[in-house]
């Protein structure tokens, strides 16, 4: 007896009939006939009682029926548990990334990931928040690495997991009357061009501190890369708005927190409608606690 034996049974038990057992589990109605009188026969019992029409459970049939659910629950449930493991063993996770990951440090936590996992292939896609929130309810990514936009309408479709607590800084070259400055209010820089990063929560960010300071920054340069941005800063054509995380040990650069200090979060986020595997999972946790240690 065995578990194809099992689905026999509870296919006619569920059909009352045997041509159509036979066609759910795609066997013949001979090989149904033979799987019902194998059970019988090991157990000794008659598992159903056969006319002309239809076929009808016995009492001890009806008993068998509920534990072999339960045994077939238990089966797929043992099948599901294998499928993780074997994931884990030779699976694929799509990852989206801002552009900035590699100066947020989070390129460890990547690779210490693939060091404990070699078999899992990580897909890297790259591209800003908005874009990845959209690739997320398409499924076209399966975790991702952004910076939650500040209007909070994400949350109706992705849940975030913040990850890099920082502050947003002031970015000036190191000759600028500022660089000498341990903090700065914004509104003492209300006059200077502004060179930004472009489509970013970090440019919504600047902008609302800006408007939360008085005034309506000068903007003269905008690039979506980061390295732009600071090459323009250095070149004594601006200053700029930045995470203090991206912006650490750059030569000829200098940056000064602000006062009050203007917040930026960096998340891992996932789809609301997508049932996480093992693979996503586990990433989830190996980065929270690769956080929770920096």
């Amino acid at each position: 007896m065995n578990i194809e034996h099992l689905a026999s049974v509870l296919s006619v038990a569920k059909h009352q009939h045997f041509t159509e057992a036979a066609y759910e589990v795609s066997t013949s109605q001979s090989a149904i006939s033979k799987h019902i009188k194998t059970v019988e026969n090991t157990l000794g019992v008659q598992l159903f009682k056969r006319s002309s029409h239809k076929v009808e459970l016995t009492p001890a049939g009806d008993t068998f029926v509920k534990h072999a659910r339960r045994v077939l629950a238990e089966f797929e449930d043992l099948k599901s548990g294998m499928r993780e493991h074997k994931d884990m063993e030779n699976g694929t996770l799509n990852l989206g990334c801002i552009a900035v990951v590699g100066r947020l440090g989070f390129t460890t936590a990547i690779a210490d990931f693939q060091r404990h996992y070699p078999g899992i292939n990580i897909k890297f896609k790259e591209r800003n928040t908005t874009e990845l929130i959209e690739m997320l309810q398409r499924s076209q990514v399966d975790v991702a690495i952004l910076s939650p936009p500040l209007d909070r309408e994400y949350e109706k479709v992705i849940d975030t997991f913040p990850l890099i607590e920082d502050e947003i800084m002031m970015v000036v070259d190191e000759l600028h009357p500022f660089a000498k400055r341990r903090f700065i209010s914004l509104n003492e820089a209300s006059q200077e061009s502004y060179i930004m990063l472009n489509s970013t929560t970090v440019y919504s960010i600047a902008l609302k501190a800006c408007d939360e300071a008085g005034f309506s920054p000068n903007i003269t340069y905008r690039s979506s890369h980061i390295d732009t941005v600071i090459g323009l800063v250095s070149e004594r054509l601006g200053i700029s708005l930045l995470p203090s995380k991206q912006v650490t040990n750059l030569p000829h650069i200098v940056t000064i927190p602000l006062d009050p200090p203007v917040q930026h979060t960096t998340s891992l986020a996932i789809a609301k409608h997508v049932k996480l595997g093992n693979i996503e999972k586990s990433f989830i946790d190996h980065c929270l606690k690769w956080s929770s240690r920096q």
